[in-house]
């Protein structure tokens, strides 16, 4: 009965420990329009410029259109890493906050811009426009960035990262675009 005890109490005490041992880091910062936020690996991301109403353009595709009661918003990104060592970045990990609570719709930019935003998965900079299709009776008001990734340490522990940025979009920032 005491060694069942006490291999019950090992195998508790292991699950603690490796529970404590295992971390996540939560990185959140907040900023406005032409603001660079700053997360580990060297990594920057700028909303550079702000665009809240893009022109459609009728193309036989239909990819340069948006959907009925739509229309396009627009962000003009720059981002750097320093690292190799972080994730890939994509357009993806962008969303818009809509005044309702809903993230808009994300839209591949090919034609509707010359330069999209493409992915950034080793060490350098990358610049371009990340397009989203919003209701015509819906306001945007922040563009947000997430980022999470896990590293495991030479004792087999788990250490995650969860980074988040988030760009405000006042009434002052739809005027200025």
């Amino acid at each position: 009965m005491r060694i069942a005890g006490l291999a019950a109490l090992l195998i508790i005490t292991a699950t603690v420990s490796g529970c404590i041992a295992d971390r996540t880091n939560t990185i959140s910062h907040t900023g406005g329009v032409r603001q660079t936020l700053r997360g580990p690996g060297g990594l920057q991301v700028r909303l550079v410029r702000y665009l809240p109403r893009v022109p459609a353009r009728h193309d036989v595709s239909g990819l340069a259109t948006p959907t009925p009661g739509m229309h396009f918003v627009a962000f003009l990104i720059h981002m750097c890493i320093a690292t190799s060592y972080l994730p890939t970045i994509a357009p993806q990990n962008f969303a818009l906050a809509l005044a309702n609570g809903v993230d808009a719709t994300l839209k591949f930019p090919q034609s509707v811009f010359a330069k999209d935003l493409d992915l950034l998965g080793a060490a350098g900079c990358e610049r371009g426009h990340i397009v989203f299709e919003v209701p015509h009776n819906e306001r945007p008001t922040a563009l947000r960035f997430g980022l999470d990734w896990s590293t495991t340490d030479m004792e087999g522990f788990t250490n995650s990262t969860k980074l988040r940025f988030e760009w405000k979009l006042s009434h002052a920032n739809l005027k200025r675009g």
